[in-house]
């Protein structure tokens, strides 16, 4: 995908710099997107069937291999932990998502008729999906093994990616717009990068290998409940509401409805209260694929822009030239002479 915009900056760049094309090489990727989304899905189901060879089933044959493999979800929609990794995780599918929707490539390379392309854009997301799971998993295991691998398979990607921002030959300034438009992207894989290890240690020190535990320690208390956002929610949704009265005087009436203008306008955090992981990463996802786009957009539009004042500017050169060879020859442009 990088070599892609990459390709676009240096027409930009040999336009005005008046180079020909055949003075410059073309940018090659070294690292085929489809064969390193189709050989990812080695790794991606060798860590998934470890994950679930740590889970155990509940129901089904339960006397067979000790109860497993289980089965393991990717996330949890109801959970409020980890919000910010699970955001940064879904935050490297958005490039997937923008290449998707926006640069119609898919996992597979596909050159038959039309007819069968939605087949291979819903073939191209399963193995998307499959590729980005361990990174999922590995959050909503929390054990040392699941982070210890996802943390390694984390750095694949960042590796990866940092590579093929530097394989193509390019300006300075083209190099930086390209980082630029990448910066959501590698934010994220730096931060799981970082915070997937240092989970791992925690959970070696507590000693969580292989399975998080679950006791009755984990389960909140009644007070608890009741003491949680949810639980006041709940218990002022049984509450009698309040009867207020009405502001006395046009000042009090005009003060009134500009607290609750104002009020409705401007965000109040409520205490103890947390969007679901669920929520985050949906609107992560948003504003990582329109900050890419709008990017892309404000490029594009600058560069024509610069083109055309070029343009101008070297018709406005030549016509100027030309106006000064006929004074010089005696002619003027504007008086007939006779």
């Amino acid at each position: 995908m990088s070599s892609d915009f990459l390709s676009v900056l240096q027409f930009y760049y040999n336009f005005h710099n008046n180079i020909n094309e055949s003075e410059t090489k073309l940018c090659v990727e070294k690292i085929s997107d489809y064969k390193f989304y189709q050989y990812s899905l080695i790794p991606a189901i060798l860590m998934c069937a470890l994950f679930a060879a740590t889970k155990t089933r509940r129901q089904i044959l339960l006397s067979k291999l000790g109860g497993r493999p289980g089965l393991v979800y990717p996330m949890d929609t109801l959970t409020r932990s980890h919000s910010f990794s699970y955001a940064c995780a879904f935050g490297i599918t958005g490039f997937v998502v923008y290449r998707i929707l926006y640069e119609q490539k898919f996992a597979i390379e596909y050159t038959g008729p039309i007819s069968l392309a939605t087949l291979i854009a819903i073939l191209s997301m399963f193995i998307y999906g499959i590729v980005f799971f361990p990174v999922f998993a590995s959050l909503a295991l929390e054990s040392a093994i699941s982070y210890g691998l996802g943390a390694v398979y984390v750095w694949m990607f960042f590796i990866i990616d940092v590579f093929k921002l530097t394989e193509c030959e390019a300006d300075a300034k083209g190099r930086l717009v390209l980082v630029i438009r990448d910066v959501p992207n590698l934010l994220c894989l730096a931060y799981l990068s970082v915070s997937l290890p240092v989970r791992c240690v925690l959970c070696i020190r507590k000693k969580i290998y292989f399975t998080y535990p679950i006791d009755d320690t984990q389960y909140e208390t009644m007070e608890e409940i009741r003491g949680s956002y949810q639980g006041i929610h709940v218990r002022e949704l049984l509450r009698k509401p309040v009867r207020k009265q009405p502001p006395v005087g046009k000042w009090n009436i005009v003060k009134h409805y500009m607290k609750s203008i104002t009020h409705r306008l401007i965000y109040h955090r409520k205490r103890g209260f947390q969007f679901p992981a669920r929520l985050v990463s949906v609107m992560f996802v948003a504003g990582c694929t329109i900050y890419v786009m709008t990017v892309e957009f404000l490029f594009n539009f600058v560069s024509l822009f610069n083109l055309m004042l070029n343009a101008y500017e070297a018709h406005q050169q030549k016509q100027q030239g030309i106006i000064n060879v006929l004074v010089y020859a005696g002619i003027s442009p504007f008086v007939y002479k006779a």
